[in-house]
């Protein structure tokens, strides 16, 4: 009969992929406008994501709410000045754990899908009149979410041949 041995290890408690979305809404930018009707720019903003996320956890009655930020570029070309300019674009999430509490391992791999820009008018609150706009920065994330707890667990150890 093979004798037992003991292992501390990383128990998985629960693994799930959901889509986190960030968004940051800024001013229609000097040359870029809006039709109001349509909803198209007279232009192609770019928005590039620079990196990986910074992601970070935290449990909170059998949930993992999962949060951080990304930095991206906005590019602006074909207008009188064009534009770069840096955002950090918040990113959060959650998944049910019911196992899950404070202190237990949370591992977060995320995958961009993909970036979107667009605007939206601004109205005036009396009249509805359009009076300017907003552009609206996303990123799209699928994050695969890995939570684990170390525990001692009994292994058989068989002999050598």
């Amino acid at each position: 009969m093979p004798d037992c041995q003991r292992l501390k290890t990383l128990v998985v408690l629960c693994e799930q992929s959901i889509q986190e979305v960030g968004e940051v809404t800024i001013p229609l930018p000097a040359g870029v406008t809006l039709d109001p009707i349509t909803g198209q720019l007279n232009v192609k903003p770019t928005l590039t994501v620079m990196g990986d996320p910074i992601l970070n956890d935290a449990v909170l009655n059998g949930e993992i709410i999962n949060y951080g930020w990304v930095h991206a570029v906005l590019s602006i070309t074909g207008i009188a000045v064009p534009i770069s300019a840096h955002y950090a674009i918040p990113l959060q999430g959650h998944i049910s754990c019911p196992d899950a509490v404070a202190g237990d391992h949370v591992q977060h791999f995320p995958t961009l899908l993909g970036t979107l820009v667009y605007g939206t008018p601004t109205l005036d609150p009396v009249t509805g009149a359009p009076t300017g706009g907003n552009l609206h920065l996303k990123v799209v994330y699928l994050v695969r979410i890995v939570a684990a707890r170390e525990e001692l667990v009994n292994v058989a150890v068989c002999p050598a041949n």
